[in-house]
């Protein structure tokens, strides 16, 4: 038989036998049937039995130990004593060990069809919870599984990271020392030459000069891209020291002079000097300020005005502020103005130079401005009209609360 709800009934009456099976038949449960308890048990190892009802006193074995053997050999399966020779301390003691009732004979064919009905639905309830948990647990080890592949992968994708990490450190020291040196013997023999060059001979004076030029450039890119590389992996942190941003904004102005003035330029400064001292890593700050300065002269024609004002914000910062009267941001490039090794999403406007109009770098002054910044626990952003001008922005905490990654600078 193949039915799970198929009803065993054990006694040795077989007018019992008869009585009952002719009341589950009449209710649609099919059945079987045991004489003896070997034979009941002989049933359970064969046939789909989904509910037994037991008589305990058997020729040969007693209830009680046919339940127990049925229960080790299928505990799923649902047992109901059914007898009229116990007693209730006997019933009890049955239903102690796991039987789901207990009736008196004689018990009514609606009565036992009933009983059936509730241990088959409990029977039913208990697959379903012992599938749904067995189905759990499998999900609980998959998961498990991936998760460990997963952590595995990434511990395995860290350390090669790190050994990228320091692969690309080692290439960048060598590939610096590599390029500075031939660079420093171009500038030496070409200090040289415009030496020992006539004064007459203007076409090689100015070839030199260029040469010269484009090699100081070739430098400077050299020293850029070497100290960008290292931002990332510089443990030393910051070296905060309080400054007035009066002093900050002065210190870069004296920087960008000789520039403001070749392109004819005028640099406005707006930094009260009652501004309260702001604790910042002097030689970053520097940086972040020359960076947005250099980006507004080389994005502004001769002439244009260039403004660098700082704040006393009402959220407890500096707010530091380059505007100018420049080209301005293309729409397509505000989103990642600050990303590394952006320039621009037109590469035909791209053209190398220092502080000419419409020059660009590497792309790298932003993003060193953005994580020096960070670096701070301060933020960066930027307000552009294309051919209306630019206004770039950062914020400074005004005490070390915010600032992380830091130690004070030595005295």
């Amino acid at each position: 038989m193949h039915d799970p709800d198929t009803v065993l009934v054990v006694d040795d009456s077989e007018i019992v036998r008869k009585v009952v099976c002719r009341g589950l038949e009449a209710n649609g449960y099919p059945f079987s049937t045991a004489a003896t308890g070997e034979e009941a048990i002989a049933r359970i190892e064969s046939e789909e039995i989904g509910a037994v009802l037991l008589d305990l006193q058997l020729p040969d074995l007693h209830g009680s130990e046919v339940l127990r053997r049925v229960k080790a050999i299928r505990p799923d399966v649902e047992v109901i004593i059914l007898t009229g020779h116990a007693s209730v301390s006997t019933a009890i003691e049955a239903i102690e060990r796991d039987a789901f009732a207990y009736l008196q004979k004689p018990a009514v064919p609606g009565q036992i069809v009933a009983m059936v009905q509730r241990a088959l639905e409990k029977r039913r309830l208990g697959l379903e919870n012992l599938r749904l948990t067995a189905e759990l647990k499998s999900a609980n080890e998959e998961l498990e599984a991936k998760v460990v592949q997963r952590t595995a992968e990434l511990a395995e994708a860290y350390n090669d990271l790190k050994k990228f990490d320091r692969m690309r450190d080692a290439f960048i020291d060598v590939s610096s020392h590599e390029l500075r040196t031939p660079l420093s013997v171009i500038e030496t023999v070409l200090a040289v030459i415009e030496r020992k060059t006539d004064s007459e001979d203007r076409s090689l004076a100015q070839a030199t000069n260029l040469a010269g030029r484009a090699t100081k450039r070739l430098k400077t890119l050299v020293t850029r891209i070497s100290r960008f590389a290292r931002v990332d992996s510089d443990d030393k942190g910051l070296e905060l020291t309080p400054i007035p941003p009066s002093s900050l904004a002065e210190s870069v102005a004296k920087d960008v002079a000789a520039f403001i003035e070749s392109r004819g330029q005028t640099l406005m400064i707006d930094a009260p000097e009652d501004l309260p001292a702001v604790p910042v890593d002097r030689g970053k700050i520097r940086d972040v300020l020359l960076n947005l300065l250099m980006n507004a002269i080389r994005f502004t024609p001769d002439g244009g005005e260039i403004g660098l004002i700082v704040r006393d914000s009402d959220t407890g910062s500096l707010e530091f502020r380059v505007t100018d009267t420049g080209i301005g941001v293309a729409d397509e490039d505000s989103a990642h103005i600050f990303d590394e090794f952006f320039t621009s999403l037109d590469t035909l406007r791209h053209s190398s130079g220092e502080s000419e109009f419409g020059t660009r770098g590497l792309g790298l002054g932003l993003a060193i401005v953005k994580k020096f910044v960070e670096m701070h626990g301060g933020e960066v952003g930027q307000e552009s009209r294309e051919g209306k001008g630019s206004s770039f922005w950062f914020t400074l905490p005004s005490g070390n609360g915010r600032c992380s990654n830091t130690r004070k600078a030595k005295p």
